[in-house]
């Protein structure tokens, strides 16, 4: 049986790779599938070589009912029988209808694909691949950007933590800030701390002085009416 690869009324995107093409050669020689196909076609009502697309859809309309489950079981036969991955049953329907080979539809099923989520991302694999093709397929996804994005636990190094923890129970203990400073000067080195602190107290007090001033001010304001 020789199959068929195109029409002028289907419409085809892409065209079938080497080793597709050599899986067809398989089919053409396959007796057994052969004789599978023409049951399968007869037992749901398909002509034994498939609709002949050069004539008016009527001539099948009669047997549409027909078609999904004719179509499902030729395909679930391919399936088992030779392994293949899911988005060859574009292929199986136009095979099983036509009699025509298109090139299977990878549009909607690649061999790999990664799904996302706000929390996970899961790598969903279709088909055989060796090492090189399955690094190939990742680094194609951007999986360093999506990894990125995903939930993270805060990296607190163990020395900042405990650093951490001295300066929280110097506060629990009733220190004033100006000690938390001078203590965590102390252990960091970082001389920053102590005039970052006054600064922010100079920026309260002056905050602290306008506050009482406007307060003042209103004040006398109410008590001249």
């Amino acid at each position: 049986m020789k199959i068929a690869v195109s029409h002028p009324k289907l419409h085809i995107e892409g065209s079938l790779t080497e080793q597709e093409t050599k899986f067809l050669e398989i089919l053409e020689e396959d007796k057994e599938g052969i004789e599978t196909l023409k049951y399968f076609r007869e037992k749901h009502g398909i002509p034994k070589d498939g609709f002949n697309l050069d004539k008016k859809p009527n001539y099948y309309e009669d047997v549409d009912s027909k078609l999904v489950l004719g179509v499902s079981r030729y395909w679930e036969h391919l399936k088992l029988k030779y392994h293949l991955p899911d988005y060859w049953a574009s292929t199986a329907t136009n095979l099983f209808l036509f009699d025509i080979a298109t090139p299977p539809d990878k549009t909607n099923k690649p061999p790999l694909e990664i799904r996302e989520t706000e929390s996970q991302l899961t790598i969903v694999v279709r088909e055989a691949l060796s090492k090189r093709e399955f690094d190939k397929a990742i680094r194609k996804q951007n999986i360093g950007e999506l990894l990125f994005k995903l939930p993270k636990t805060p990296a607190i190094g163990i020395e900042k933590l405990g650093f951490r923890k001295k300066l929280l129970k110097m506060k629990r203990s009733g220190k004033n800030s100006i000690d938390i400073a001078i203590k965590a000067e102390e252990e960091t080195g970082n001389t920053k701390w102590v005039a970052e602190m006054v600064d922010s107290y100079n920026k309260r007090f002056e905050e602290c002085i306008d506050n009482l001033q406007s307060k003042q001010w209103k004040k006398f304001l109410s008590s001249s009416k």
